[in-house]
């Protein structure tokens, strides 16, 4: 056992130190080798091997092999053409060294005698044959050559013929993107690259987000700073190879996208440029008809409470609240409710039993800053997160705070290393006020932030 393990072993070694691959289109000469009687009754008379190209592709050959004598048993092989120049001083050494790879590999295997002959026939060809090498290099000349054997494997009468072809060069990675089905809010999207071993970046985003970035120039420096910035530079998570095919949901109705993707390694570097294809969802179709009535019931510094009113009372309804500063910035109020959806879902919200999602008139007390205008919105919502009706919405701006004359006195007493009694004095005893406390040094270092 241990000694099948060593050859074992020296198998393996020899076949990675002598690689033998497949080759490209030049001259086909006849080498002046050595003789050999091993050909039977068989006649080699102006025999002659034609090689011709059938098919060149970036990782493989075809080579159509035509002999004048259908029955003459030939071997082809093929090899770089530059380990053939480092490796070789002419054909008669390329051919004996195949020769003796041929019978050591076949001695490992245990192919001696008559076994070793059925493994030359099982290699060799007779007739108009179409043979094929894989696993070739991009944009590489190759020596395809062939020679008339007898059983053994050995060169017959010198009846050798060499040619070099070509693999062509590798196509550049590309992705074909696609969309189909698209709604008022979802789409169907398919990215289909050319190479399944290459990893690339995909996603979408509505145009004027897109645009607001830098476009094409700018897409693929965002979102690997993203990755790298915001996600620990975690980029093979954010990775696919292979064809995609996925449904984006919760997008804005009559809103333009742009679907991108562009190829990045699992260190962020990106291969190449960015793909992009584009899509314009269908204005929304309402599957309920209710309707909202928003009312500010009070406004102050600190605080708005807003009254809603739903025209069904078995509607589901979410309510959210946000600075009117996105209004202002451009962006569109159902834009805004689909962000809402997408915070929900990104807290992986159950929306069939969510405490947010109302039904029937209630009152929300929303907790603001002062002097800011806010956004209400209000819209029905599925048990699986999907927008049902028409969007309600409004604005309000808070008060500002009106500064106060009150002031307020404070002493200590009964000081213990553990604690001290604080007596607070305000000068108003309808105002309110807030009381805290923190180590003197947390309060300096609050002061100097």
């Amino acid at each position: 056992k241990k000694t099948g393990r060593i050859m074992k072993a020296i198998k393996h070694l020899l076949l990675a130190i002598l690689p033998l691959v497949a080759i490209s289109l030049a001259g086909c000469t006849k080498d002046e080798g050595t003789n050999n009687n091993g050909g039977g009754d068989i006649d080699l008379t102006n025999f002659d091997l034609k090689l011709e190209l059938a098919k060149s592709g970036e990782d493989a050959l075809e080579i159509l092999c035509t002999p004048t004598n259908e029955e003459v048993p030939y071997l082809v092989f093929a090899i770089a053409k530059d380990d053939f120049k480092d490796e070789y001083v002419d054909e008669k050494v390329l051919i004996k060294d195949k020769l003796f790879k041929l019978r050591f590999e076949a001695r490992l295997d245990g192919l001696a005698g008559e076994k070793f002959v059925q493994y030359v026939e099982n290699l060799q060809h007779k007739g108009t044959q179409t043979v094929r090498f894989d696993e070739l290099t991009p944009s590489t000349a190759y020596y395809v050559y062939a020679y008339a054997n007898d059983k053994e494997a050995e060169l017959i009468d010198d009846n050798f013929f060499i040619k070099e072809f070509t693999t062509t060069e590798k196509a550049k990675f590309n992705i074909v993107l696609g969309s189909e089905n698209v709604t008022d809010m979802t789409a169907k999207l398919t990215a289909t690259p050319n190479y399944d071993t290459e990893t690339y970046f995909c996603n979408y985003m509505a145009e004027i987000d897109y645009e607001a970035i830098g476009g094409d120039t700018k897409v693929a420096d965002y979102w690997v700073d993203y990755i790298e910035t915001e996600r620990n530079g975690a980029y093979s998570n954010f990775l696919t190879r292979g064809n995609i095919s996925a449904t984006a949901t919760n997008l804005v109705p009559d809103t333009k996208y742009i679907f991108f993707a562009f190829g990045m390694d699992t260190k962020g570097n990106v291969t190449t440029d960015v793909f992009r294809t584009e899509f314009k969802t269908a204005p929304f179709q309402a599957t309920d008809n209710c309707t909202f009535e928003l009312t500010t019931a009070e406004v102050n510094a600190g605080s708005i409470v807003v009254d809603i009113t739903p025209s069904s009372q078995t509607t589901r309804y979410y309510v959210g609240l946000t600075s009117a500063d996105y209004i202002k910035a451009g962006y569109t109020v159902p834009e805004i409710a689909a962000q809402f959806i997408d915070q929900e879902n990104a807290y992986e919200t159950d929306w069939a039993t969510s405490e947010y999602v109302y039904t029937g008139a209630q009152r929300f007390r929303f907790y603001t800053m002062a002097d800011k205008e806010y956004l209400v919105l209000v819209f029905g919502v599925s048990t699986s997160g999907v927008r049902t009706t028409e969007i309600a919405y409004m604005t309000q701006k808070t008060k500002s705070v009106v500064p106060s004359s009150m002031t307020i006195d404070m002493t200590a007493s009964d000081i213990t290393m553990n604690g001290a009694k604080i007596a607070i004095k305000p000068s108003s005893q309808t105002e309110k006020y807030y009381t805290g406390f923190l180590t003197y040094d947390a309060y300096v270092n609050t002061l100097n932030s």
